[in-house]
């Protein structure tokens, strides 16, 4: 039972330092996500509002770098790609479509090592927009940088959220994490969840600890028990053998004794 008890602490601990590693690595990595997420799905965006109307949200957004780091943020127009997949048209390729609604109040941002920052965008709904459902994309993109293996590339990465656009007459309320219905500049934002990386580090170091305590009270348990026998083990007295003395007798005790005395 202890063998069993140490293999598996060995391979808490494996687990617990893959996540330092992991933690210590996630060095180029930034997020986006709304900083008040609808209970319907969280990971996107839903609105459902009137021709002509202006609503306001936010997003959170964190820089995971060890280094400071740019961003751009901006509404991207919707496309298909070859697979016939909904995606989202690059910055550089513009477009005069849904991703122009989506107006941010800083479109650049400089962001320190790790930090998280609430910036809030508008949806400005065209006056003349037809009824119905249009989608666009919530995009926030590190500054391009060379790429050190092609010379003269480029190279920009993005995360982009959906947000479904329901234009109508009669707007429904959508249910925000929060209790609340519409995110106003009074509003408390929440902050963003522990990231995976976190809760993975913090399984690890729950099971090790529940490991450790079994170990020490198996380690406990049968040190208790091996006394417990020796106690109960008494031995037994060692007794010397007792010697016998031999009699003295008359009789011949050899053959040719006997032959002497029948003569």
């Amino acid at each position: 039972m202890i063998k069993k008890l140490l293999a598996f602490n060995l391979l808490v601990l494996l687990l617990l330092s893959y996540s330092a590693v992991a933690l210590a690595s996630s060095g180029e990595g930034f997020t986006i996500v709304s900083a008040n997420p609808n209970t319907i799905n969280p990971r996107r965006f839903i609105f459902e509002v009137k021709p002509g109307q202006t609503i306001e949200d936010y997003v959170q957004i964190q820089n995971m770098s060890n280094k400071e780091e740019s961003f751009l943020l901006y509404g991207a127009d919707p496309t298909f790609s070859a697979q016939g997949t909904p995606a989202y048209k690059t910055r550089q390729a513009g477009g005069n479509g849904e991703g122009r609604w989506i107006l941010f109040d800083e479109t650049e941002v400089k962001m320190a090592p790790n930090e998280k920052r609430i910036v809030r965008f508008s949806l400005q709904i065209p006056q003349t927009a037809a009824k119905g459902d249009y989608r666009a994309g919530i995009t926030m993109e590190k500054a391009a940088r060379p790429s050190a293996n092609q010379p003269g590339i480029s190279i920009a990465t993005r995360i982009i959220l959906h947000a479904e656009i329901k234009v109508t007459d009669n707007p429904r309320a959508i249910p925000r994490a929060d209790g609340t219905h519409s995110l106003g500049s009074t509003d408390i934002i929440p902050d963003q969840k522990n990231d995976w990386r976190t809760i993975y580090v913090w399984i690890s170091l729950v099971l090790f600890i529940f490991s450790f305590i079994a170990l020490l009270w198996v380690t406990l348990i049968e040190s208790y028990t091996n006394k417990k026998r020796k106690k109960k083990i008494i031995p037994a007295p060692v007794t010397k053998p007792k010697r016998t003395k031999k009699r003295k007798t008359n009789q011949p005790s050899t053959l040719a004794q006997r032959g002497r005395l029948k003569r």
